[in-house]
């Protein structure tokens, strides 16, 4: 969650999580949306979604004060951050993210629990041969364990991990489903036509 210098919000945030329902969001229909939605709900505040189409559009209107927050992209805003021109409110992952650790996650920030964090897989047609994904795998964790991938992914602002069987890959996809599920029956969000 991140937003400009803008004082006054950064001050209500802080103190108690004073988000007012005129506060306004920007939403992009993706996992930052509901990362909002998300956060809308642990803290048990109310504010106004905006959506937008990508993150081209939100970034302007954040830095000009039509948005009061941005659930984004840790890589897109970093750099706004660095030079001042945003403030960063907290990481979404649970844990400090590796290109900035001097962020703290919003469950330190005054949401305890919250977990939005994003994650990567790589995935094969159900109907791959088993000695091909554990191929696949098996070639995968190696590649994403040398120090020059590790490197990379942090520098993106990525948290790498050490990638489990693949059994435990796809039980944590089915429980992904079921916990955003929720939070999107939650929200009232609809797919559009």
């Amino acid at each position: 969650m991140f937003t400009c210098p803008a004082p006054p919000f950064e001050a209500r945030f802080r103190s108690h999580l004073g988000v007012t329902p005129k506060d306004r969001y920007a939403g992009i229909g993706t996992s930052q949306h509901l990362g909002g939605e998300l956060f809308k709900v642990m803290a048990g505040v109310e504010f106004q979604q905006v959506p937008y189409r990508g993150s081209t559009g939100v970034l302007p209107d954040l830095l000009a004060g039509h948005l009061n927050m941005f659930f984004g992209n840790i890589t897109n805003v970093l750099p706004l951050i660095r030079e001042g021109k945003m403030r960063a409110l907290g990481v979404s992952s649970i844990k400090p993210v590796p290109a900035a650790p001097e962020i703290a996650p919003l469950a330190q920030a005054g949401v305890p629990g919250y977990d939005a964090g994003g994650w990567l897989m790589f995935a094969a047609p159900a109907a791959t041969p088993k000695e091909i994904v554990a191929k696949l795998h098996s070639e995968l964790k190696a590649i994403t364990a040398t120090p020059d991938i590790q490197q990379r992914f942090t520098t993106m602002g990525l948290v790498p991990i050490d990638s489990p069987p693949v059994e435990n890959l796809q039980r944590y996809v089915v429980s992904e489903i079921d916990r955003w599920g929720k939070v999107i029956r939650a929200a009232g969000i609809e797919a559009s036509q």
